[in-house]
């Protein structure tokens, strides 16, 4: 862990040195950006991963299931010159997840699961643009982030479980924006590559468990749509 964050601050610096010749501005970036999932779909006994994505793993028959969920990222960053942005960023996000006819391996069936989710966390983001004298602009944006996640879970409709989640998330999100004028920006971001290390606990018991995972993250499900305002 210490040599991934070690690596984190080194690619900072090393960004910084790629950019000291451009053009020094004094620009602060107000912005925003938010992600909203709306699933309905039928599996064929498939296993399904909890709506966290760490742990947990079930597996349903025909019936339908839903899956909700919305996060929001405001941020503020400070604009080194025309390719450095250096800022600080919030995540909250709420998740829902239903299924019907639910089937544990070695326990009952459950005729309604639900899981409810909240996640709040927030760190550091370095921003390189590669074409700052375009209209639109494309960007690879290292981060570091800590998160706090809680998610409740109900068999039909009565509480059986809650757990606490704790990690770190060093990644790298690629991006593009696109100027509306010399003020305002919309933006668009989705997760490249992502090391998730940390540790689970099931409430109130002594089942806990450290992690991790490292991949790639294309996904619609990691696609930000935000606003950005340089004031």
């Amino acid at each position: 862990m210490k040599n991934l964050i070690t690596l984190f601050v080194f690619i900072i610096i090393a960004i910084s040195g790629f950019s000291q010749e451009e053009t020094k501005t004094n620009t602060i970036i107000l912005g925003g950006s938010m992600n909203l999932l709306l699933q309905n779909n039928t599996y064929p006994l498939s296993s399904i991963g909890s709506i966290s994505g760490l742990g947990g793993v079930y597996s349903n028959n025909l019936n339908d299931i839903k899956n909700r969920s919305f996060s929001f990222s405001p941020y503020i960053g400070k604009e080194i010159n025309t390719k450095l942005l250096i800022g600080l960023s919030l995540e909250l996000q709420f998740a829902k997840y239903d299924a019907e006819g639910t089937i544990f391996i070695g326990q009952p069936s459950v005729d309604r699961l639900t899981r409810n989710s909240k996640k709040l966390g927030g760190g550091i983001f370095a921003r390189y643009t590669f074409n700052p004298e375009s209209k639109i602009k494309f960007f690879v944006q290292p981060n570091i982030n800590f998160f706090t996640l809680k998610e409740e879970q109900l068999n039909d409709e009565i509480l059986t479980q809650e757990e606490r989640v704790n990690f770190i998330d060093i990644g790298v999100d690629l991006g593009l924006f696109y100027d509306i004028n010399s003020k305002v920006r919309i933006t668009l971001r989705n997760g490249g590559l992502s090391y998730i290390n940390g540790n689970w606990k099931i409430i109130d018991t002594d089942t806990e468990k450290s992690f991790s995972a490292f991949g790639s993250n294309l996904s619609l499900q990691r696609t930000f749509l935000g606003v950005e305002i340089r004031i």
